[in-house]
């Protein structure tokens, strides 16, 4: 495949200033913040790693040497972050009490309840949170009966979000102009005192959106902070955001309470097209919780896979 591309006319006949440019667009994707198009070319960094590295072996046959170091000091840039985050060694808390925690954004327009429904049932988890709900979808989805604690939200966009569990829960008072799109709550897991948090964030199609997003992860960063407790907490949904974005390193990496379980489990992907899939459905867990596994799963009907993991508390 890679000797088909180097082929190409385009890869044979480079236009230098397209390269020098594509270098500094994807260069600035991953420093620069709060500018959507730079938001959506680094949610594909794998494969821009890959992209980069049949641009550098036909530069260098060029004999392009200085524009060929520009684009390698890129690559090394990613390849780091890349390994930084998808190969590091797993999260390894001490808990010893299993629990399986599964968000699934099940689309808007998702009427396959049945397909929902066997995808929930084969994985069984304790609590679950749904997001794209109309008013309608919880009752076609007669399986949520089993969860005996529930709460459902609908923001501005007449979406519907909902949290499930099988364990008793309090729900937390949240400012919801700060806070439009997140539910929490209080729950008491074998004696031990659990927050859980289910949020679904504007998408990452236009600027305001995107400082939307941004504003409400923030806020809920810093509602967590604030809890009597950071060793016990729990954070799922489709924050819009890939791990590879500079305002998930600015919120996240540098928070040091939470986790992302999909930490060093290789490559993971919950949504887009086959060819070009990212993730950006995301499960967080303190660093005293015990990751056994986290896997996605395609239920038929959603652009979004369900995403699910088996923690230790």
């Amino acid at each position: 495949m890679v000797k088909k591309l180097l082929k190409k006319k385009f890869l044979n006949k480079f236009n230098l200033p397209f390269v020098i440019i594509y270098c500094l667009i994807i260069l600035a994707s991953y420093f620069i913040s709060g500018f959507f198009l730079f938001e959506w070319v680094i949610s594909f960094m794998p494969y821009l790693i890959l992209l980069n590295l049949i641009l550098l072996i036909s530069l260098l046959k060029k004999r392009r040497i200085y524009v060929a170091v520009f684009l390698l000091i890129v690559t090394v840039i990613f390849t780091f972050r890349f390994i930084d985050f998808s190969f590091v060694k797993p999260q390894e808390g001490k808990g010893s009490i299993p629990l399986t925690i599964t968000f699934f954004n099940k689309h808007y327009l998702n009427k396959e309840y049945g397909e929902i429904e066997k995808a929930v049932k084969k994985i069984d988890p304790q609590i679950l949170g749904i997001a794209e709900m109309d008013s309608k979808d919880e009752g076609k989805m007669k399986f949520l009966q089993s969860f005996q604690y529930r709460k459902i939200i609908t923001s501005k966009d007449k979406f519907t979000t909902g949290i499930y569990s099988k364990y008793p829960m309090e729900f937390l008072d949240l400012n919801k102009k700060e806070l439009p799109h997140v539910i929490g709550a209080n729950t008491m897991i074998e004696n031990k005192s659990y927050y859980v948090f289910i949020i679904h964030t504007n998408n990452s199609l236009n600027p305001s959106s995107n400082t939307d997003r941004d504003k409400e992860l923030e806020t809920l960063i810093s509602y967590i902070n604030k809890l009597p407790t950071q060793d016990n907490i729990l954070l799922m949904g489709d924050l819009n955001l890939t791990q590879w974005s500079p305002v998930y390193r600015r919120i996240f990496d540098k928070n040091g309470i939470l986790v992302d379980t999909a930490k060093g489990r290789g490559i993971i992907t919950s949504w887009g097209p086959p060819i070009l899939r990212s993730q950006i459905d995301h499960i967080f867990v303190t660093k005293n919780v015990r990751v056994d596994s986290l896997k996605t799963e395609f239920v038929k009907g959603s652009d979004h896979y369900l995403i699910w993991s088996i923690i230790r508390i």
